[in-house]
């Protein structure tokens, strides 16, 4: 493993949220809503620490979580609209 992917793969690693949701996405895949709610977060921040982790090999984003976190954004972008 190359020194800069090593790097990358510690760095992503150090932050508490995004070794849960490796373990939780180890015991199967789950949609951005489901991997935000625990932390009180939004799905824009999740999708954060999800390109973090991807971008160090350690977590694909499939077509499903994918589809779905875009569910859960336009559900929260019309709550907003409603609000207004």
């Amino acid at each position: 493993m190359p020194d800069a992917r090593l790097s990358r793969v510690f760095a992503a690693l150090a932050d508490p949220t995004r070794r849960d949701i490796v373990a939780r996405l180890a015991v199967g895949d789950q949609t951005g809503g489901h991997l935000a709610e625990p932390y009180g977060v939004s799905v824009q921040a999740i999708s954060k620490h999800l390109k973090v982790l991807q971008d160090a090999g350690l977590v694909s984003r499939s077509h499903a979580v994918l589809a779905a976190m875009d569910e859960d954004e336009d559900t929260t972008n019309r709550r907003r609209g409603a609000a207004s």
